[in-house]
């Protein structure tokens, strides 16, 4: 046990001194694997909001597909963003592996156009296409208090949910994704 709460105290200081390499690695890899950009106010590491797992803490995040400037719809504009890492499965593969990430107080926006362009071509990974093999498991995602809207211009409708709370567990069984779904929504 005092071995695990050094390697959190370790890793929790490497980031709380790493902060601004860490952000800009954070937005390239971003870039590579999703053809996205992205803007992060600040970095925290979040000691117990989560513990065991380390919970890393993006405020004032953005993220836009690279037509933002046509459409001006941000894909993502989250408030806050914990991205929680599990201590003994990254120490045991030897890369961080992300356990479930939160989102809280913000919008999400997909959105098509007439022409069928989708911004939601940036959650394909563009790194698992190239690797080959079977892609990773997804983390488990988290959302609340998120404004849900979902624009599909080229067949004229606009869907607005107010996401109270909104829990998916999901896992990959060879080229099946399993998701497991808890929710309290709100239609406008």
């Amino acid at each position: 046990m005092c071995l695990l709460l050094l390697v959190w105290a370790g890793l929790a200081a490497y980031v709380h001194f790493n902060k601004a390499r860490i952000l800009q690695k954070a937005s390239v890899e971003i870039k590579a694997h999703f053809g996205a950009d992205i803007a992060i106010g600040q970095l925290d590491v979040s000691r117990f909001r989560h513990f065991p797992s380390l919970s890393i803490q993006l405020s004032d995040v953005t993220l836009r597909d690279s037509l933002w400037r046509r459409h001006h719809h941000d894909l993502m504009n989250v408030r806050t963003v914990y991205a929680d890492c599990s201590l003994l499965n990254s120490l045991f593969s030897g890369k961080v592996r992300i356990g479930r990430v939160f989102l809280e107080h913000g919008t999400v926006y997909f959105y098509r156009d007439s022409t069928g362009y989708s911004n939601t071509y940036v959650f394909k990974d563009r790194k698992a296409a190239t690797r080959g093999g079977s892609p990773d498991n997804p983390p488990d995602v988290s959302l609340s208090d998120i404004k849900w809207v979902q624009d599909l211009e080229d067949k004229h409708k606009l869907f607005d949910l107010d996401i109270h709370r909104l829990d998916c567990d999901m896992d990959r069984d060879g080229r099946i994704l399993r998701i497991g779904v808890g929710a309290n929504i709100t239609a406008n």
